[in-house]
């Protein structure tokens, strides 16, 4: 994928659930102008079926002009259009594409089935959800201006599992969807990853629930690391699921800067990361040669 360049057109979709209003469109597209963007989308998004969905995936894929795909909304429906994308197209046209919380099942697809690095981050749903400070890290990440071991540095990790140094390529989303692609032909490969997970809307019992199927299906035998976002709680309860999974001989991080939250980070799916017993690096980045940058905050919990 290439950094996105002032000027260049972002593909606004919406393939999970509709968009509010007209007025939420404007708004979002206001704020891709405003950065320095040329918004596109289509007319019907308040409107759209599974067919539509999928004719605007293909369609923003294939035009040369778009540079990046933004999603509007999250929702419930998005796994129902998996089949029918076209995958090779994707693979042959590859773009920004950002999204998350039903988003992951397009996510893990395209990684997939299409080798496309695809970011876990914002949905442009509502400009309440996007203020000035964190629009502007997002759109420096877009950009290529700030690297992933950046983003790493304002994500707060806390140690909940320590580890020795491993390295894992990166994936995961949205703990409910995860779970629906079990069994399925896009069920993410956790084999020597780094898993990431994050919830909303799931009782206490049946994320831990989700968590022990995990441990059934031997995920957890297979991940080198576990990053816990948010989980829909004003509980932590990122030790819970450390006793939970208390076999597992990874190391487990908790930040509350992913998921469903103000501050909502990107992390790029298929980066090979290292974990050094301290810090989350991006493999072979050139973060320790640039002085005046930050180490990664990351405390013992």
């Amino acid at each position: 994928m290439k950094p996105l360049i002032k000027g260049e057109k972002i593909a606004l979709i919406a393939p999970s659930g509709n968009p509010k209003s007209q007025e939420d469109i404007k708004e979002i597209a206001k704020i891709i102008s405003e950065a320095g963007y040329f918004p596109v989308y289509s007319s019907n998004l308040l409107t759209q079926n599974n067919k539509n969905k999928i004719e605007d995936i293909e369609k923003y894929f294939s035009d040369k002009s778009v540079k990046a795909i933004l999603t509007l909304r999250g929702g419930f429906s998005c796994n129902e259009i998996l089949e029918s994308i076209d995958y090779e197209l994707i693979r042959n046209n590859p773009k920004i594409f950002m999204g998350f919380s039903d988003i992951t099942n397009l996510l893990i697809a395209f990684h997939r089935n299409s080798e496309l690095k695809t970011i876990h981050g914002p949905i442009f749903s509502e400009k309440k959800y996007l203020d000035d400070s964190f629009l502007k890290n997002i759109f420096s990440y877009l950009k290529g201006e700030l690297n992933q071991d950046d983003v790493f540095s304002k994500m707060d990790f806390k140690i909940i599992k320590n580890t020795d140094k491993v390295s894992g390529e990166i994936i995961g989303g949205n703990l409910f969807v995860l779970n629906n692609l079990v069994g399925t032909n896009f069920e993410p490969d956790c084999n020597n990853k780094i898993l990431f997970i994050e919830s909303v809307g799931l009782s206490k019992e049946i994320v831990l629930s989700i968590l022990h199927h995990f441990k059934q299906l031997h995920i957890f035998e297979k991940v080198q690391g576990i990053i816990l976002g948010n989980m829909g709680f004003d509980e932590d309860i990122s030790q819970i699921i450390s006793e939970k999974i208390n076999h597992f001989n990874g190391f487990i991080l908790k930040t509350e800067k992913l998921g469903h939250v103000k501050d909502n980070f990107p992390i790029t799916l298929g980066k090979i990361l290292d974990w050094d017993g301290k810090y989350l690096r991006e493999k072979n980045s050139s973060f320790r040669k640039r002085s005046k940058s930050k180490s990664p905050s990351i405390f013992f919990f």
